[in-house]
């Protein structure tokens, strides 16, 4: 009851926002709750010193504070989950929840780099909102916050002289710079790290949990490294995708050798790495629930073809490309109301758009609603 009574009164609150305010909106109330109630925190530095786990972020439907001040309901609601979380939340986390054998997800050095990497991504959320909503004071004091996460992490968990995040596994690599928390020349050496380690340690195998697959995949898709997440999904052994399809898998296991559920919400964060990696269908942020999409397709060696498609709230965004003879060909569908932009490969400046040739001086080629034909040059290779 208590659930349903605060999901109502955030629906009236929001109801006269529509669009991307809308959304801000209500991602903004729900991050604000989650940040109230996330963990110990330093008040001079943001930094969770005992979070709670990620996986209990989507009970938080209660604001911590109203979208217009004057509406002070939402103060009864906060009570009502300060005092729930109090009473029942178990106050442990889970880390890389069953990452493979040989990684130790629950040392606390990793646990606690993790926490605090997810505390960015809330903070930088809640920052970007805040400014969607006309709420600048707001935005730029979150900003500051997120700065200054950013730093603390670096001080607490990274050695420079080894290129090492706390344990050095995928997942503490990986997401400080996902983060932002890398200084941008230090990623190199950061991602250099993680490959050898990857390679020595991990046998090219993933290395990840529950959480650390996502955290792979959203940095992959907007690095572009494909060609480092299809090695490890040809691996068919333990740990592995594939080793769970030649074993029977028709949905995926909580565990990567087949322990405890076989029909389980774990390890999915590949799925959108297909859509957003191979196919390239991927959000605007500036303009965000898909009505304007961005098309960039990476592609990796050994893959010739991708069919993939994604519904919208505007309908079905689609590609069809492939790869041959030193071409690159695409059939392209932008849903009705949207509009798209185009990402040649890299170092490509023409291509033939619906059998005209078109030149671009950055490599971008804007699409209406409809759809159309491409053709270039191969470029650099995955992107």
């Amino acid at each position: 009851m208590r659930n349903l009574l605060c999901k109502a009164a955030l629906l009236l609150l929001l109801a006269p926002l529509a669009g991307p305010q809308r959304a801000a909106a209500q991602g903004y109330v729900k991050l604000n709750a989650l940040y109230a109630l996330v963990g110990v925190v330093n008040p001079s530095v943001e930094f969770a010193i005992s979070p709670k786990s990620t996986l209990q972020t989507d009970i938080v439907v209660s604001p911590w504070k109203s979208i217009n001040r004057k509406h002070m309901t939402f103060a009864i609601f906060m009570g009502e989950y300060r005092r729930y979380f109090k009473e029942h939340n178990r106050g442990w986390y889970l880390g890389d929840w069953l990452a493979p054998e040989g990684v130790d997800y629950t040392a606390q050095e990793s646990v606690d780099l993790v926490s605090n990497c997810y505390l960015c991504e809330c903070l930088d959320a809640l920052s970007k909102m805040a400014a969607l909503l006309g709420r600048e004071e707001e935005a730029a004091r979150y900003g500051e916050r997120l700065q200054a996460l950013r730093t603390r992490i670096g001080e607490e968990f990274y050695n420079p002289e080894t290129a090492r995040y706390a344990t050095g596994s995928q997942i503490d690599q990986i997401y400080p710079m996902l983060a932002g928390v890398t200084a941008s020349e230090e990623v190199p050496k950061v991602t250099q790290r993680l490959f050898r380690e990857t390679r020595e340690r991990l046998g090219g195998h993933i290395g990840c949990g529950l959480v650390g697959v996502t955290v792979l995949t959203d940095w992959a898709i907007r690095e572009g490294q494909a060609d480092f997440v299809c090695s490890m999904l040809r691996k068919r052994d333990v740990p592995g995708y594939l080793a769970m399809i030649d074993r029977g898998a028709t949905t995926t296991w909580e565990h990567w050798a087949g322990d405890r559920s076989r029909i389980h919400n774990c390890f999915n964060g590949i799925g959108a790495w297909f859509v957003q990696a191979l196919g390239g269908i991927r959000p605007d942020e500036r303009d965000p629930g898909y009505r304007h999409i961005l098309f960039r397709p990476q592609t990796p060696a050994g893959i010739r073809w991708v069919r993939a498609t994604k519904e919208t709230p505007y309908g079905t965004a689609a590609i069809d490309w492939e790869i041959a003879e030193g071409r690159f060909a695409a059939d392209i569908v932008v849903p009705a109301n949207s509009t798209a932009t185009f990402f040649l490969p890299d170092g490509v400046r023409t291509c033939e758009l619906d059998g005209r040739t078109t030149g671009t001086p950055d490599g971008r080629v804007a699409l209406a609603a409809g759809r159309h034909t491409l053709a270039c040059a191969t470029g650099h290779g995955s992107r």
